[in-house]
C-alpha cells in the first residue's frame, strides 16, 4: 500500500465530548470525512487525494462536504481544476468560521494615471471581482492561480497568494 498523501506533523487531540456530538449529529460518512479534514487541516485539496485518503468515491466526497459546509461544520470553495480550498474546519463547539479571516489574494492595480492601490478577492469571489471589472471569470482564476493573463496582468499584479497554494 501507498503511504498517505496527508501527512501529519502533529498530534490532534479532539474533546471527547465534541466527538460525541459529531457522532450523534452526521451520518458516519459525514463524520469520517470531518475528523480526516480535522486531522488534515484546512488547505487546499483535489477532491481525488480526499476520495482516496478517506476511502471514498469522488462524488461521495464531494456531497459530504457540500452536506457538511451546509451545516457549518466547514467553509470551502471550489478553485475549479485547481481543486478546492477548505478554509475552516470546526474541531470544537466554540470555533465558527470568520469571514474577515478567509484567506484571500492581495493585488495591487497598478491602472496607468492612478495611485497603486491594494484590493483583496477572498476564495470565492473571484468571479464577483471579474463582472465588476468585464473580464472573463476563468482568466481571472488562471492569473490568481499563477497563470498570468495579458489584460489582468497588464493591470493588476499579484502581490500575495494564497497561504499553503499547490
Amino acid at each position: 500500500m501507498a503511504p498517505s498523501p496527508f501527512l501529519m506533523t502533529k498530534h490532534t487531540t479532539i474533546d471527547p465530548t465534541f466527538l460525541e456530538v459529531v457522532r450523534g449529529s452526521l451520518s458516519t460518512v459525514d463524520a469520517l470525512n470531518l475528523l480526516t479534514l480535522i486531522s488534515v487541516g484546512p488547505g487546499q485539496y483535489k477532491t481525488k487525494q480526499l476520495a482516496t485518503y478517506c476511502n471514498a468515491q469522488r462524488s461521495n466526497i464531494s456531497t459530504s462536504l457540500k452536506r457538511l459546509q451546509a451545516d457549518e461544520w466547514i467553509k470551502y470553495c471550489s478553485l475549479g481544476k485547481n481543486g478546492i480550498w477548505v478554509w475552516f474546519v470546526k474541531s470544537g463547539f466554540n470555533q465558527n468560521p470568520d469571514q474577515a479571516h478567509r484567506p484571500a489574494w492581495v493585488l495591487i492595480d497598478r491602472q496607468p494615471g492612478l495611485a497603486d492601490s491594494s484590493t483583496q478577492i477572498h476564495v470565492g469571489e473571484a468571479d464577483v471581482f471579474a463582472a465588476i471589472h468585464g473580464l472573463n471569470p476563468r482568466t481571472v482564476r488562471n492569473f490568481l492561480n499563477g497563470k498570468p493573463g495579458t489584460r489582468l496582468a497588464g493591470r493588476w499584479q499579484l502581490k500575495e497568494r494564497l497561504p499553503l497554494s499547490m
